[in-house]
């Protein structure tokens, strides 16, 4: 071949490589824009889907070990609520009295109260399998085990904090019972005061708990739930196990170690979900929550190989799917790439414009094919959405209206109560279930002397004389439990006291409401008597004076009568005795007495006039005795 043809024939060769026809272009460019979308959809497709799958599983386990650990919670607050019933109980109160009284002649009493424990208490719990009764020396007076009677448990947990408040002692061995228990302890007081007379304690067998863990319906063919404990360096296990024959407390794994991961990091007070070995080295995905009440770890598990089983069904469906495509995209590119291919490219560019907010703008086409339909479906969904953007943004308007007309309202009431509470003429207290001061106004710094600074955050015993503050803390708790109000709803008279410590009178209106957060809020209204004590004084001691005064006329009265018959008598004596001189001057000097009497029985006691006849009529009786 000469030279100069050469390349005249490698340009004909490039040329039939670029200049295919158009049926070939077409297809070409169809798979080539359809096939890398397919494989990219079903790549995302596969992962999403495991990714599902995942999230879905440790969802679902994360549920079930919540739903595992409030019934856990529940069932432990349950025993809890069993045992304070139990400590309750009238004749085991008397019973522990009567044993802690008599001392070793005791037995009989501690007889029968064994007696009562198995008749009458240890029969309303199934899953109780012993109850004992300790006194406070920490021995055990009264049990439903024979075995247990007698036992000196004052160095045991049980009853060094059972004496003080209600306590949970984590499960450990009784060689007694010879079973692993649980024990839930209580102080028992007497009835006639708070004095502690001894503590009784319930033994829960811990195969109790496996009743929780052992439902594992909904959880497949390797789906397990686990209760655990730290003890030393090792998890120990609570419950029975489905791949293990220990019983609870004997199976144990090193917390450090991969199979304990799920159960160390619950113990670690974390909640979530891991894929790890479990206690069998084989990987699971487990939920992993934590229980505070009692320092317990709880995980729930399945098998990662069954919870990826239809991952598999899904890849094999994914390939399949694929192909399919594949072959349908090849097919509608032959045939319909050129007819698909400008509508197609009209409705990209009208959804990316609706896509970027211009939802007035509408897809023009005149296929009446899918695509059309597609096209006025947008240009439909584009009507709508402006329409409900309006909407929208006409509610969030009116809705910002409403919230500032609402919050000026509700600050409007909060200055209009701040003022009436301040310009009060009565003293405005308010305290909180604990009886702290929470509110105080300006006349009440005026009737006590305390101002808001100082009184704020104060006991409301801080104004309370010392007599009165013993019933107020009584029926502050008593109300608070019961909801019974012996002064609520009355107006009072009682005495407060000031800052300087002085006791002033004042008159109580006390009141009370609840709060959002259910709690008592209690409001007194206070008004200082002291000018009206001092008003009321004044007019008593006026009623005395005129009462005396009118008791004083009266008798004013009366000794003028008794005068004018002295002065009668005298006159008469003057007739018969007229011829002794001695007589007549002492006669004269009566006249004169009565009359000087009678001026001065207004202004002068009764009792000194009373003195001065007595002292003239005795020297006149002596003269006329001696004349006759």
């Amino acid at each position: 071949m000469p030279a100069k043809s050469r390349p005249v024939c490698r340009q004909a060769g490039i040329q039939g490589v670029f200049y295919m026809s158009i049926k070939t272009k077409l297809l070409i460019f169809g798979l080539s824009i359809s096939l890398i979308p397919i494989f990219i959809i079903t790549t995302l497709y596969y992962f999403n889907a495991r990714s599902t799958i995942e999230r879905q599983t440790l969802d679902w386990l994360t549920a079930v070990g919540e739903s595992r650990r409030i019934h856990t919670m529940s069932f432990l607050e349950a025993k809890k609520e069993r045992v304070i019933d139990f400590s309750s109980d009238g004749f085991i109160r008397d019973s522990i009295d009567t044993i802690a009284r008599r001392g070793s002649q005791s037995n009989h009493a501690s007889i029968r109260l064994s007696r009562y424990l198995v008749m009458n208490k240890i029969r309303l719990d199934r899953h109780i399998a012993a109850i004992s009764i300790l006194d406070i020396n920490g021995k055990v007076v009264a049990s439903t085990n024979s075995g247990w009677i007698g036992e000196d448990m004052s160095d045991k947990e049980v009853f060094i904090k059972g004496m003080s408040k209600l306590h949970v002692v984590q499960p450990e061995y009784h060689p007694v019972l010879n079973e692993s228990y649980m024990y839930i302890s209580t102080p028992i007081t007497s009835r006639l005061g708070n004095e502690t007379t001894g503590v009784i304690v319930n033994a829960y067998d811990i195969a109790i708990l496996s009743e929780i863990t052992s439902n594992r319906a909904g959880m497949g063919k390797t789906g397990e739930v686990l209760l655990g404990m730290r003890r030393g360096d090792n998890v120990v296990f609570l419950t029975s196990l489905r791949y293990a024959s220990d019983k609870p407390l004997i199976k144990s794994v090193p917390v450090n170690s991969s199979e304990a991961e799920p159960m160390r990091l619950a113990l670690e007070r974390r909640i979530g979900a891991i894929i790890a070995p479990d206690y069998r080295g084989v990987n699971v995905v487990a939920a992993y929550h934590y229980i505070h009440n009692m320092d317990w770890g709880l995980v729930t598990k399945i098998d990662k190989e069954e919870v990826f089983a239809p991952i598999v069904r899904i890849r094999i469906f994914t390939i399949v799917m694929g192909s399919i495509s594949i072959i349908v995209v090849v097919f509608v590119a032959i045939i319909f790439s050129k007819r698909v291919t400008k509508p197609i490219q009209r409705l990209v560019h009208g959804t990316r414009r609706i896509a970027s907010g211009d939802l007035a703008f509408k897809i023009i086409t005149r296929s009446k094919d899918e695509v059309g339909s597609l096209a006025n479906s947008f240009n439909d969904m584009t009507s709508q959405l402006g329409e409900s953007k309006k909407e929208l943004v006409d509610y969030t308007l009116n809705l910002e209206k409403k919230v500032q007309e609402r919050a000026k309202e509700i600050k409007r009431g909060k200055e209009y109560t701040e003022k009436l509470i301040e310009t009060a003429q009565d003293a405005i207290i308010c305290i909180d279930e604990k009886g702290i001061i929470n509110v105080w106004n300006k006349s009440a710094e005026k009737i006590f002397g305390y101002s808001e600074d100082e009184i704020i955050g104060q006991p409301v015993t801080t104004i309370i004389p010392e007599r009165y503050k013993k019933r107020h803390q009584e029926g502050l708790k008593r109300f608070s439990k019961t909801g019974e109000a012996k002064i609520i709803g009355k107006t009072l008279e009682i005495f407060g006291k000031t800052k300087g410590g002085i006791e002033i009178p004042i008159e109580l209106s006390l009141s009370f409401h609840k709060t959002e957060e259910d709690r008592y809020s209690f409001t007194g209204i206070i008004r200082d008597l002291t000018e009206r004590k001092k008003i009321e004084e004044t007019l008593l001691q006026s009623e005395k004076l005129r009462a005396m005064g009118i008791m004083t006329s009266g008798v004013a009265h009366d000794f003028n009568n008794v005068l004018a018959v002295i002065s009668g008598n005298a006159q008469l004596m003057n007739r018969r005795y007229g011829d002794h001189k001695e007589m007549l001057d002492e006669i004269r000097i009566i006249h004169d007495v009565v009359g000087e009497d009678a001026r001065v029985c207004d202004h002068e006691p009764v009792d000194a006039v009373y003195a001065q006849l007595r002292a003239h009529n005795g020297a006149l009786v002596a003269r006329g005795t001696h004349a006759a």
